[in-house]
C-alpha cells in the first residue's frame, strides 16, 4: 500500500452505566464497564485518529429506564479523550471528533416478535437526539463519505423508517458524481454468516437487509462496519467489505458455543482477551482495519500505542478448521424459539492483527466448494493461502486451485522419505506437470517424515509420528538434487524446499546452515535458474508425542530468536506449527492463540509498540 492518508478510530458497545451503578443488568462484569470505557477511549485516543466513530450502545440503561440520563452524561465524560480538547460539539460539526450511531440500547430494539427490550419509539429517538445527536447522518472528511443510519427503524414501517431510506437513497446517488469513497455504519449488521440466513436477535430482518444489501452493491460501499454481537465477523456481499466489531465492555455469552474449550468467565460473558477498539488506515486504493485488544483493562492503566507495520515472512499452520460453523443452541433471551448460525472468525482476526498473511493449509480446504465464500474472505483480507498435498493430488483439484487464483504457494509433499536421488527424481514429472498446470504459483518440494522408517533401537520407546519436513542435516544434498532437478527441465519448476527444526534443536545452527547451504548450491548452480528457497517448519512440539509443550516463555523466546535469525538469512523463510493451541490428541503444545483463540505470549510478540 502507498502512504496512509489519515486515520480513523472505531468503538463500540461501551455499555456505560449510571455512576455508583443501576439496575439494567444483573451481570456481575457490566460493573466494570464504565472503567473499561475509560481505559478504551484513552487507548484510542494515543493511537491518534482524525476522528472516532462509536458504533452504538453507548449506555446500558434503555431509554425508558430513569437511570438512561445519568448514563448518557457519565458516558460522554468517560469519551473525552476522543473529543478535541475534551469538549467536542454537535454532531457533524466542525468541532466534533466523535461520532455516534444509535444502538438498540441507545434508542430502542429493532422490530421483532419475542424482542427481550422496548422497541424504537418516539420518546427513545427523543431521547436518543437530547445526548447524541441526528441518528441518520452523512459527514465527509478529505475523500471519505461516512454514512451513519439507525439501523433499529429498518422494518419498523414507521415514517422515520421511510425518511431515512429517502434519505440515505439520496445521498448515495448524490455521490454517485463525487470523488468520495464510502463508507457506512450501522449498530446491527446486516448479517453475520451468510446473505441468506434467517432473521433472527444479530442481523437485519427482511425485506429491510436486501433493501440496503441492494445499495451496497448499486453505489460500490466499500465497507460497512457494525456492532452490537460483541464478537467479530467478517464477511463480503459482491464488492463490500462487512465487520461485526467486538465490544469493550463483555461479549455476548451465547457465543462462546463457538469455541471447543470450556467458556471463559461469566459462563463467557467476561471473556476479556476479545475486548477491543480499532482503527481503520485509509490509503489511496483500499484501507486496513487494525483491532486493538483492550484485554478488559481498567481506567488508570497507562495505554500504549501499536505500531501495525509488521511485515514478517513467515507462514502459519492453520490446522484447526478455520473456515467452521456452527449452529447455536436455542436459548433465550436472544434465540428462544429460533436457531441461529455463526462462524469462528478468530482465526482471521487474530491473523489480520499479528499481520500475519500467509497460512498453510491442506489443498482440500481450498477446493472445497462449499467454503468458496469463507476463502474469498481470506482472501479480500489479504490472507495468502500456502497449499499442500501430499503427491499426486487428484487433478481436478490442481486445476480448481489454479481457477480460485487464491494459492500464494503449493507444497508438493513426498510420501516416503529419502535423500537419494533417484528416490527424489522418480516424482519430477508429477512435480512439473502440476508446476506447469499452476504457473506461476510457485512449487515448494516437501516431505513426511515418518518413524516407518526408524530402526528399532533397544534403548528407545519407538513412537508413531509423523511430521513435515526435511532434516536440516539432509539439505545439502537435498538442495543439490532439487537444483539438479531444475537444471535437468526446460524451464526451472522448483521454487525451494521445506525443511524443519525439531523443538529439541539449536535455532542458530540450523538457521545459518540452511542460508550457507543455500548460497553454495545457488552458486554452484547459478547458469541461467532462478536461486532455491528454503523453508523451515519451526516445531513447537516436543518429539516425544506424548509430552506436551505449554512453556509459553520459552515457545515466545524461540519465536522471538528465529524471527531475528531469519531476517538476517535471505534464503530462509518460516513456518510455524501451530498457529492455535493442539490442547487434545497426539502432540499437545501451545501456539500464538489459545483454544478461545485469544493471544497467546508468543503471538503477543508481533504487536509492537511504536518507537
Amino acid at each position: 500500500m502507498t502512504s496512509r492518508l489519515f486515520r480513523f478510530g472505531i468503538i463500540s458497545d461501551t455499555h456505560v452505566r449510571a455512576p455508583g451503578g443501576d439496575l439494567s443488568s444483573p451481570f456481575p462484569v457490566n460493573e466494570k464497564a464504565n472503567s473499561r470505557a475509560a481505559y478504551a477511549a484513552s487507548l484510542l485516543a494515543a493511537h491518534e485518529p482524525a476522528f472516532t466513530v462509536h458504533l452504538g450502545d453507548m449506555v446500558h440503561p434503555l431509554p425508558h429506564m430513569g437511570a438512561y440520563d445519568a448514563a448518557c452524561k457519565e458516558a460522554k465524560q468517560l469519551f473525552a479523550p476522543l473529543y478535541e480538547s475534551g469538549e467536542g460539539g454537535a454532531v457533524g460539526t466542525e468541532t466534533s471528533s466523535l461520532y455516534f450511531v444509535a444502538g438498540n440500547h441507545d434508542i430502542g430494539d429493532k422490530p421483532m416478535p419475542a424482542s427481550p427490550a422496548s422497541g424504537v419509539d418516539a420518546n427513545g429517538t427523543t431521547k436518543y437526539e437530547s445526548h447524541f445527536g441526528k441518528p441518520w447522518y452523512r459527514m465527509d472528511y478529505q475523500s471519505l463519505a461516512l454514512l451513519v443510519i439507525n439501523s433499529s427503524l429498518v422494518n419498523t414501517g414507521s415514517a422515520d423508517e421511510h425518511a431515512q431510506r429517502q434519505w440515505l437513497e439520496h445521498e448515495l446517488a448524490d455521490l454517485t458524481n463525487a470523488d468520495r469513497r464510502i463508507f457506512l455504519f450501522s449498530h446491527y449488521p446486516p448479517f453475520i454468516h451468510d446473505s441468506d440466513e434467517p432473521e433472527h436477535y444479530d442481523n437485519y430482518a427482511q425485506p429491510g437487509r436486501q433493501w440496503l444489501l441492494d445499495l451496497l452493491e448499486k453505489y460500490s460501499v466499500e465497507a460497512v462496519f457494525s456492532g452490537h454481537v460483541h464478537h467479530f465477523f467478517r464477511n463480503r456481499y459482491k464488492n463490500t467489505d462487512l465487520y461485526c466489531l467486538p465490544a469493550t465492555s463483555f461479549t455476548r455469552q451465547d457465543f462462546a458455543e463457538i469455541f471447543r474449550i470450556e467458556p471463559a468467565a461469566e459462563f463467557g460473558r467476561d471473556d476479556t482477551g476479545k475486548m477491543h477498539v480499532a482503527v481503520v488506515d485509509v490509503y489511496q486504493e483500499g484501507y486496513r482495519l487494525n483491532l486493538i485488544p483492550t484485554d478488559g483493562k481498567s481506567e488508570g492503566t497507562q495505554p500504549t500505542a501499536l505500531n501495525f507495520n509488521r511485515p514478517a515472512d513467515c507462514t502459519v499452520h492453520l490446522r484447526h478448521a478455520w473456515y467452521e460453523s456452527i449452529d447455536l443452541p436455542y436459548n433465550g433471551p436472544m434465540e428462544e424459539f429460533s436457531r441461529k448460525r455463526a462462524r469462528n472468525d478468530y482465526t482471521l482476526l487474530r491473523l489480520m492483527q499479528l499481520g500475519l498473511s500467509n497460512v498453510r493449509v491442506p489443498l482440500q480446504d481450498l477446493c472445497d466448494s462449499a467454503l468458496r465464500q469463507n476463502i474469498q474472505n481470506y482472501f479480500h483480507s489479504g490472507i495468502h493461502f500456502h497449499a499442500f498435498s501430499l503427491a499426486n493430488p487428484p487433478d481436478r483439484f490442481i486445476q480448481q486451485l489454479k481457477d480460485s487464483a487464491v494459492a500464494r504457494s503449493f507444497e508438493y509433499v513426498l510420501p516416503v522419505y529419502t535423500t537419494d536421488a533417484s528416490g527424489l527424481i522418480e516424482y519430477a514429472d508429477d512435480l512439473k506437470k502440476i508446476a506447469d498446470q499452476l504457473n506461476p504459483v510457485p512449487i515448494w518440494l516437501g516431505v513426511a517424515k515418518s518413524s516407518s522408517s526408524t530402526v528399532d533401537q533397544a534403548d528407545k520407546v519407538y513412537a508413531h509420528t509423523v511430521s513435515s519436513g526435511f532434516a536440516v542435516d539432509d539439505s545439502e544434498s537435498i538442495l543439490a538434487i532439487a537444483a539438479d532437478m531444475n537444471q535437468q527441465a526446460e524451464s526451472p519448476f522448483i521454487a525451494g524446499v521445506v525443511f524443519q527444526l525439531p523443538w529439541e534443536d539449536e535455532s542458530d545452527i540450523a538457521i545459518n546452515r540452511l542460508q550457507e547451504n543455500c548460497e553454495e548450491i545457488n552458486s554452484r548452480f547459478a547458469n541461467n535458474q532462478p536461486p532455491l528457497h528454503v523453508q523451515l517448519v519451526i516445531r513447537i512440539a516436543p518429539t516425544n508425542p506424548a509430552k506436551e509443550n505449554a512453556d509459553d516463555a520459552a515457545i515466545a523466546n524461540r519465536v522471538r530468536q528465529v524471527l531475528q535469525l531469519a531476517d538476517a538469512c535471505p534464503s530462509v523463510s518460516l513456518q510455524f506449527d501451530t498457529f492455535a493451541d493442539m490442547d487434545r490428541g497426539y502432540s499437545p503444545r501451545h501456539g500464538f492463540v489459545d483454544r478461545h483463540f485469544n493471544l497467546r505470549e508468543a503471538g503477543r510478540l508481533f504487536m509492537r509498540p511504536q518507537d
